[in-house]
């Protein structure tokens, strides 16, 4: 019976560096940005109206034998829909990241180890460990930061954009905290978990 070869999509962006590079003293900082083609990709997959602008600057330093500690900031302007009008919304996005990548053949983390022998031997639930000791793997050599700084970007994104000043109907605060929508921060209902299923009215 043939082995099934399982082909990943492309990613939108992709800048791929090697580890190599993130060997030498000198040479392991970029500085990246996507094409108008490749905002627009990003756009969909990150779910917003337009991915008017995204620039990152990124450092790959060796941090062992064969662990990579990724890091950097990155700065992008989405346009998004107000969850109350449905109206485009600017927004301005920057934050900081830093993630680890290692070399998975010739490295296994003595803790994450630690942890999956515990949770085999004693079926529990154990907290998910740092990811300086679950990092993720290089990838024929190389990493694609580009694709790195798509994720930490996704989850800077506001998930519900207001547009200033919109306010939402006193009916659907009332409905999503009778139904206990999810809690924010603070602990109190957040009322635009209702609007999964709500559109204003033309």
């Amino acid at each position: 019976m043939k082995a099934h070869t399982v082909t990943l999509p492309e990613p939108e962006w992709s800048f791929c560096v090697s580890v190599d590079d993130a060997r030498k003293p000198n040479a392991n900082s970029w500085k990246i940005s996507p094409n108008e083609k490749q905002r627009a990709g990003l756009a969909t997959r990150l779910d917003v109206l337009k991915l008017e602008s995204l620039s990152a600057d990124v450092t790959v330093e060796l941090d062992g034998p064969h662990l990579f500690y990724v890091h950097g900031n990155f700065a992008a302007k989405v346009i998004q829909e107000c969850v109350i009008t449905l109206e485009p919304v600017e927004n301005d996005v920057a934050d900081n990241f830093e993630a680890w990548f290692s070399e998975q053949e010739k490295l296994m983390h003595f803790k994450k180890l630690q942890q999956d022998a515990r949770v085999k031997k004693e079926n529990i639930d154990l907290p998910i460990l740092e990811e300086k000791d679950d990092p993720e793997p290089v990838i024929n050599g190389q990493i694609d930061i580009g694709e790195v700084v798509t994720q930490f970007l996704s989850l800077a994104i506001d998930p519900y954009p207001q547009k200033q000043g919109a306010r939402l109907p006193e009916s659907v605060i009332q409905v999503a905290e009778k139904e206990g929508a999810e809690k924010s921060v603070s602990g109190r209902a957040n009322p635009f978990a209702a609007l999964k299923n709500w559109r204003p009215k033309d």
